[in-house]
């Protein structure tokens, strides 16, 4: 049984610039990550989640609606970082870079709801020594990442690698040491899936498995380039 430590990880991305063109006209109003659940903004529901599992300082990337983010928080440290044009997942991380500095960080999607025990997942990080862990499900509608017999490696991501199809989906949370940074260029868009599916054909993606969630480890992710759509 995996052991949950006091966490060496104190800092989470929640990436809140997304258009919310699906939950309109709600999002004519508010970013999707500030429409309320239960009369609280989503991302509200994540920054909890992540204060409870140790994290003490917050990045928050804007785009749509900015002036909405001015005060979220309350009391806890957060950073605003506005993309005028969008960047994307990874052009998002790769545009905290200097706040992020040497340190591992939590990524966490600002328009989710989430159960997960992010005190686990960020133990498997930290147990793994690995560049980055996902958190993945397996009930899901949308299995596009695929594993081995096993159920330890991470082997393709919507089959773009011709090796298997997906048996899980990825939940939107996962960490991720500060040297995946180097794996993503610089002032380009690029896309969740470029960022993970780098995993380098010599060299697949590890897991760990959880209760009701599997955690999927890249073990020497490569950014592979795809053009906007």
């Amino acid at each position: 049984m995996l052991q949950v430590k006091p966490s060496g990880v104190k800092k989470a991305f929640i990436l809140g610039a997304g258009l919310g063109n699906r939950l309109r006209p709600l999002t004519d109003r508010l970013p999707k990550p500030l429409v309320p659940l239960f009369h609280r903004p989503l991302a509200e529901w994540a920054m909890a989640a992540c204060v409870k599992a140790g994290i003490e300082k917050f990045a928050i990337n804007t785009h749509h609606l900015p002036g909405a983010w001015e005060g979220f928080g309350g009391k806890n440290a957060v950073t605003l970082f506005h993309e005028p044009i969008l960047l994307e997942t990874g052009g998002g991380i790769k545009n905290i870079s200097s706040w992020i500095g040497d340190d591992s960080v939590l990524v966490h999607n600002g328009d989710i709801f989430s159960t997960l025990s992010l005190e686990k997942l960020i133990a498997a990080h930290e147990s793994s020594g690995l560049p980055v862990t996902l958190a993945l499900r397996s009930q899901v509608t949308d299995q596009h990442i695929a594993i081995d017999p096993s159920g330890t490696l991470v082997t393709d991501i919507r089959n773009q690698l011709g090796r298997a199809a997906g048996t899980h989906g990825f939940s939107g949370i996962y960490c991720l040491n500060a040297s995946f940074l180097d794996l993503i260029p610089a002032n380009e868009k690029i896309f969740r899936d470029s960022c993970f599916l780098g995993i380098s054909e010599n060299r697949p993606a590890g897991s760990h498995r959880s209760r009701r969630r599997r955690l999927a480890r890249s073990r020497e992710p490569r950014i592979l380039s795809q053009s906007p759509s």
